[in-house]
């Protein structure tokens, strides 16, 4: 098991001589028999797209945020290492919504755009394999998309729950935060630090927690 970049592009290179490609999670669960179909349409009637994702569906309830986000800056990341909501909210009052990264869990786009962008960066094992795509993407000129009103449910991180515990996924974390701001972005020094310094706050937040809960019981 070399990670989810790794695993995907294997799969993605595999697949040759087919206008699409799309990612599909184990863990999603499609009620809508058309929904890829559905996804095709609306994606060819947008210019310069290069990916499309539908919105994240729990109960009756849709999350476009968890669906489609814009690139992270230190307040974000600030968020995320906090347990805090790190993503902003879209208004669904639209078909769909330009938005930076996709959720890796479930999109679609171009063969030829999977190609110039040159795949899914291997450089993570897990975790913001979506930013890095949506830097690149933005980078090269294109946009990225959510369908507000396609969805999927997602279950979320099963898989990945059943192999690592709490500490080892924020380390998996931090390091592809690292990479991420280290390799891609270029910031080689401020905000690796902050991030460390995050990290450490987290693992404080975590074991308070762990004492309280042992507490209350």
């Amino acid at each position: 098991n070399s990670g989810y970049a790794v695993g995907n592009n294997i799969g993605l290179k595999f697949l040759s001589e087919v206008d699409y490609k799309c990612i599909i999670n184990p863990d999603v669960i499609v009620s809508d028999a058309h929904l890829i179909h559905k996804l095709i349409e609306l994606y060819e009637t947008l210019k310069d797209v290069a990916f499309i994702a539908p919105s994240i569906k729990h109960g009756n309830k849709v999350h476009i945020c968890e669906a489609g986000w814009n690139l992270p800056d230190l307040l974000d990341e600030t968020k995320t290492f906090l347990l805090l909501t790190r993503r902003r909210h879209f208004k669904n009052d639209r078909e769909i919504i330009k938005v930076d990264c996709v959720s890796g869990s479930f999109f679609l786009g171009r063969s030829d755009i999977f190609d110039r962008l040159n795949y899914l960066d291997e450089g993570t094992f897990l975790y913001n394999e979506e930013t890095i795509l949506g830097y690149k993407v933005k980078k090269y000129g294109f946009s990225n998309y959510v369908a507000t009103r396609l969805s999927y449910e997602h279950i979320g991180s099963k898989s990945i729950n059943s192999l690592f515990n709490v500490n080892k996924k924020y380390y998996l974390l931090f390091k592809s935060k690292v990479y991420y701001w280290r390799s891609i972005r270029g910031n080689r020094l401020l905000m690796p630090l902050a991030l460390l310094f995050l990290l450490l706050v987290n693992q404080v937040i975590l074991v308070l927690k762990t004492i309280c809960c042992n507490i209350w019981k």
